[in-house]
């Protein structure tokens, strides 16, 4: 019965709840919103950093009347944004793209809450 739940739970897969603020560093944050996300935890740093990108993108794209489109952003790649997490001693460490958020959670959040990850665009 044991066995059959553990493989239950990998094929359907565990979600975690994320809340993305602005980086501290950040003075102007009036265009990066907090944003909550419910995601599987397999998903990967550099699947959230795109998923910022695009919403970055799509939302430059409704606030701005001109036609051209020279205020989107890129979202071929995930190199938009960088995205960092508290540790325990207060410290924000930038996360590398190829960690899973698996990897996030059992490494740096043990605490029974959302997952806070903060972003920033890359400069």
């Amino acid at each position: 019965m044991e066995r059959r739940k553990k493989e239950t739970n990998r094929i359907r897969g565990e979600e975690v709840e994320l809340v993305f603020r602005p980086h501290p560093a950040q003075t102007d944050t009036s265009h990066l919103p907090v944003r909550y996300l419910k995601t599987p935890t397999h998903a990967w740093i550099d699947h959230l950093a795109k998923y910022l990108a695009i919403r970055a993108s799509l939302e430059g794209n409704a606030n701005t009347s001109s036609a051209s489109g020279s205020s989107q952003k890129s979202v071929e790649g995930s190199a938009d944004f960088s995205i960092s997490v508290a540790t325990q001693g207060g410290q924000l460490v930038e996360l590398p793209g190829n960690t899973t958020l698996e990897q996030v959670n059992e490494n740096h959040w043990k605490v029974a809450k959302p997952l806070e990850l903060f972003y920033q665009p890359k400069q």
